[in-house]
């Protein structure tokens, strides 16, 4: 006995088609979505390490806090706030130094510029500011330092 045609069902191959177009949109979207979240995490973690950042620079270049002569890293260290949560702050300070003039000089001591290690501190240091994340990305900030 044959089926009129107005009741005949879907085959088999037609149901396994549309659970493919479907599986693949499903896996589409949820691509979509890990992607914008990894690009959220990224975009939160970038604009909370460069406020912290700003702050840091903002609290060293404040007149409250002193130069200190020949200064290491640690020495502005215990003078930034506080690193938000999952971060750590380090810093580096490198020192002025004149361009020495005399006959015995190098070529590179004739360059002005900032120089690692401190013989004689000018008054102008370079406080760089670095600030590492739990995944190891570090950002860092650069603040020039005058005595008064």
């Amino acid at each position: 006995m044959r089926r009129p045609r107005d009741e005949r069902g879907e085959s088999l191959i037609e149901v396994m088609l549309a659970t493919v177009i479907l599986a693949a949109v499903g896996l589409a979207v949820f691509a979509a979505l890990t992607a914008s979240i990894s690009v959220s995490e990224a975009k939160r973690t970038n604009a909370t390490s460069e406020a912290a950042l700003r702050s840091a620079a903002e609290r060293l270049q404040d007149p409250d806090v002193a130069y200190v002569d020949c200064a290491v890293g640690a020495s502005y260290s215990g003078r930034l706030p506080p690193p938000p949560a999952g971060f750590g702050y380090t810093t580096k300070v490198r020192y002025w130094d004149e361009p020495d003039t005399s006959p015995s000089a190098t070529v590179t001591a004739l360059e002005p510029g900032f120089r690692r290690s401190c013989h004689d501190d000018a008054g102008l240091q370079l406080i760089t500011v670095s600030l590492t994340d739990d995944a190891g990305r570090r950002r860092s900030i650069e603040i020039m330092k005058r005595r008064q």
